[in-house]
C-alpha cells in the first residue's frame, strides 16, 4: 500500500477511534467503580473511629496524655488517605491537619460539660444540616477528640485493585 492511500488513512482513523473508545470505557468504568466503592470509604472512616479510641486508651494506659500521644495517633490514622486532627477536651488543636475542624466539635463544646452529648448522639436528630455525615467526622476519646475527613487519595486507593 502507498503511504498516503485511502486504506492507510482509514486504518489509522479506525485505530485512533478504537484507542479513544477504549480510554472512554476505562474512564467510565473507573468512575463507576469509585462510586460503587464509596460506601467502603465510610466503613474505613468508621473503623478509624474505633482505632482512634483504641490508640487513645492504649497511650493513656502507658501514662501519656492526649497532647503527648497526639502526633503518634495522627501518624497512625492518617496513613490511608484520611485527614486527621486531634483536639484536647477544650477543643484546642493538638496535632494533625490544622484546616480540619468539624462544626460538630463547636456544637459539643458550646454545651456545659455535664450536658455534652457524645458525638454519636448527633447521628439521630441533631441540629445539623446533615447530621449523619457530620457525626462521621468526629470521635470522642479519653482527654479529647479526633476529627477525620476522607481525602482524595483514599478514594484513589479504592481504584488500585
Amino acid at each position: 500500500m502507498k503511504k498516503g492511500s485511502l486504506a492507510t488513512k482509514l486504518a489509522a482513523l479506525y485505530a485512533a477511534l478504537l484507542g479513544v473508545t477504549v480510554l472512554i470505557v476505562i474512564l467510565a468504568s473507573s468512575i463507576a467503580l469509585v462510586l460503587e466503592l464509596k460506601p467502603y470509604v465510610e466503613d474505613i472512616i468508621v473503623a478509624k473511629h474505633e482505632e482512634a479510641r483504641f490508640l487513645a486508651d492504649q497511650y493513656e494506659r502507658q501514662g501519656l496524655s492526649i497532647q503527648d500521644a497526639a502526633p503518634d495517633i495522627v501518624n497512625h490514622l492518617s496513613g490511608i488517605g484520611a485527614r486527621v486532627t486531634v483536639f484536647d477536651a477544650k477543643g484546642h488543636y493538638v496535632a494533625g491537619d490544622k484546616a480540619l475542624r468539624p462544626h460538630l466539635l463547636d456544637i459539643i463544646l458550646s454545651e456545659p460539660p455535664g450536658n455534652r452529648p457524645p458525638p454519636s448522639a448527633f447521628r439521630h436528630g441533631a441540629p445539623l444540616p446533615d447530621p449523619g455525615r457530620e457525626a462521621m467526622t468526629l470521635t470522642q476519646v479519653d482527654g479529647g477528640f479526633v476529627a477525620f475527613q476522607a481525602s482524595l487519595p483514599l478514594i484513589l486507593i479504592t481504584l488500585l485493585p
